[in-house]
């Protein structure tokens, strides 16, 4: 067999995590019976914001008007902003006897944090530069749609292999189960609000809706509530030039407690000698300063209650193609996470390997929480059995970070043991 560089067993670490740390160096795979990895990935991006900003923000410094206006011109009718911070730990075995022939299974654990959502170009302007700029004028705030997640999860996957004299197809599927910690979710579907030239008094016509699990607990791995996904996927390859996947993972609810909190609001109210500074709450503490802002200025009916949120599910189809065999490969892949700010991404992947113990390679993609992205991944093997893993989805946005956005990193250890007897059987 010549092998491809996602042969016909993807590995169920990969296949059940979330981080996005692609095994880049996998030519001794299938001569393992077992696979142990820690991996972990950040990611924030957005079609708008750059990624100066991100930065400021995420590191609580201050974000001055040249920075604020930058972003701006940038800013279209409907933008999107995200963040993904996942780590993550696994198990994978490929056992003689007891599952079965050709069967294999993996476990996970790690934490998630997941942050999503959608705004206006005049959404940003109130919660940057208030409303004092724009009096005279009506802002359109609809359309807003934002949510966080934070997550702890285990899942346990299968996957039967079936090998055929031309094609070898595996189908695997598995369960997770998640301790819902923390969210946090926004949604404004209808909004304007107008300043009277002189300032003297506003007018808000609206309907929103936000919620949050109980501020009381919010600490981390606090059990406000459980979640409960499934995950399935298909792959095949002629193990020689073409290979083939197609998965659909996480996808399942999460119950936060009764002790969930909530404030709707859907009317048209006038106020006098208000001046909104900061509607938003996007300096300071985000989350909280969002629902005390809300409250004080605009009110709302209160309620407490258990909250049903879909789990961050996520399709993805890929195929790869071994232009030179333990040399060139090329790949593309699609997918799409079901979560406020996402849309459909592609990614195209160009992987050499001057070296049995190197590999170099560089992604391309369009959408996800941004617009276009660059990357680059290095992988190592270091020993035997040993692989490391380090790169980033979003290169754009650490040389050009004032006109472009994204930032990202992520990196991965792994350590293959067992090594197997019958290898020359595998490569049949």
């Amino acid at each position: 067999m010549l092998y491809c560089m996602y042969d016909w067993l993807i590995p169920i670490f990969l296949w059940f995590n979330t981080t996005g740390v692609t095994d880049y160096v996998p030519h001794d795979r299938n001569t393992y019976k077992m696979q142990i990895a820690v991996t972990g990935s950040f990611e924030t991006n957005s079609n708008a914001v750059n990624a100066e900003m991100l930065r400021f923000f995420l590191a609580g410094r201050y974000i001055d008007n040249d920075m604020k206006d930058r972003s701006l011109k940038r800013m279209r009718d409907i933008n999107r902003l995200g963040m993904d911070i996942n780590a993550d730990i696994s198990f994978f075995h490929k056992p003689d006897s007891g599952l079965g022939k050709n069967w294999s299974y993996g476990i996970n654990l790690g934490q998630r944090f997941l942050f999503g959502g959608q705004f206006s170009k005049d959404a940003y302007k109130l919660g940057f530069y208030g409303n004092a700029p724009y009096a005279g004028e009506t802002l359109e705030l609809g359309k807003l749609n934002a949510r966080f997640l934070s997550y702890q999860y285990i899942s346990l996957g299968f996957v039967k292999e079936f090998k055929g004299e031309k094609w070898h197809k595996s189908l695997g599927f598995g369960l997770g189960l998640a301790n819902a910690n923390q969210f946090f979710s926004l949604s404004v579907p209808r909004g304007t609000l107008f300043t009277e030239q002189d300032g003297k008094y506003l007018d808000l016509d609206a309907s929103y809706r936000i919620s949050s699990n109980d501020a009381s607990k919010n600490r981390y791995f606090y059990p406000n509530g459980f979640g409960l996904s499934g995950s399935l996927e298909f792959s095949m390859t002629d193990r020689k030039r073409h290979a083939f996947y197609l998965k659909a993972t996480n996808f399942g609810v999460m119950r936060f407690n009764s002790f969930s909190n909530s404030r709707s609001l859907d009317t048209s109210l006038t106020f006098n000698g208000v001046e909104v500074d900061n509607v938003f709450g996007v300096n300071g503490d985000y989350l909280q300063n969002t629902l005390d802002s809300l409250a004080t200025n605009f009110g709302g009916n209160v309620a407490r209650g258990a909250e049903l949120l879909p789990m961050p599910g996520t399709i993805e189809m890929g195929y790869s193609y071994t232009a030179i065999p333990r040399k060139l490969y090329l790949s593309a892949l699609v997918d799409y996470t079901y979560f406020p700010g996402y849309v459909p991404r592609g990614t195209i992947r160009v992987t050499g390997v001057p070296d049995p113990f190197v590999s170099i390679t560089g992604t391309f993609g369009y959408g996800g929480f941004g617009g276009f992205n660059g990357g680059v991944d290095l992988g190592f093997h270091f020993g035997e059995g040993w692989h490391f893993m380090l790169g980033t989805k979003s290169i754009q946005g650490i040389v050009a970070e004032r006109t472009t956005s994204g930032l990202s990193g992520h990196a991965g250890i792994i350590k293959r043991f067992g090594k197997r007897n019958n290898v020359n059987d595998e490569k049949k």
